[in-house]
């Protein structure tokens, strides 16, 4: 997409609309999915409620704004001015940070499998950096 706007001498867009646009083209199979799945119940029947009042509504928040809002409009801006070699190395660590603040704030300890499989996504991330 940054060869096709450059070749015809357009500007590039901004990571924050190519993060909304990625997420307007989500949100209706999303919503699909979710009607479909809870038609027989109702659409708010299967939701577990670990958080009441205030703080369900701070994370919620802080939910959305993190990952589809600031997350991929941070993740196109880092394709469009680094190698995207460099930016899919630390985007893959993802999930392994998700792991640890998960069981910083949920206390949810990972087990040894999920360790196990930490060390070897690092260990493919040092070995595609060094590459």
């Amino acid at each position: 997409a940054k060869a096709a706007c450059l070749a015809a001498q357009q500007p590039l867009p901004d990571g924050l609309s190519q993060g909304f646009l990625r997420i307007l083209g989500g949100l209706p199979i999303v919503l699909a999915f979710v009607l479909w799945n809870t038609r027989a119940e109702g659409l708010f029947a299967q939701i577990r409620q670990p958080y009441a009042g205030l703080k369900a509504r701070g994370w919620m928040l802080m939910n959305g704004l993190s990952g589809p809002g600031i997350g991929v409009a941070c993740y196109q801006w880092a394709l469009s001015n680094s190698s995207s070699a460099i930016v899919l190395s630390i985007v893959a660590l993802s999930p392994l940070f998700a792991l640890l603040f998960q069981w910083f704030v949920e206390g949810n300890r990972p087990s040894p499998r999920v360790w196990i499989g930490g060390a070897v996504a690092i260990g493919g991330v040092i070995l595609l950096r060094n590459a």
